[in-house]
């Protein structure tokens, strides 16, 4: 299970990649490698909504399955969803 969702976390992010300012992919990925996917999920949806990026509606479907996977609190993906509606 964790591997599955550690693969899942590394292609969100990898998805992002084009979205992301290159420091914070790279950020991202460091997380990744270190085996830090849950800081890393929650990084990318920081950056999401500080910058006021775009979430396709496919990605935030995405966060929320592997943060729901991790026993994440939906409240790390809520402010993107609120975010899309400003």
């Amino acid at each position: 299970m964790k591997s599955s969702i550690n693969r899942r976390t590394l292609a969100l992010i990898q998805s992002a990649q084009d979205l992301l300012p290159e420091d914070e992919f790279l950020r991202l990925m460091e997380y990744v490698e270190f085996d830090e996917h849950g800081l890393a999920l929650e990084h990318l949806c920081d950056i999401l909504f500080e910058l006021g990026l775009p979430c396709p509606s496919e990605m935030l479907g995405q966060i929320k399955q592997v943060g729901l996977a991790m026993k994440m609190e939906p409240s790390i993906w809520a402010k993107i969803e609120a975010g899309r509606d400003r």
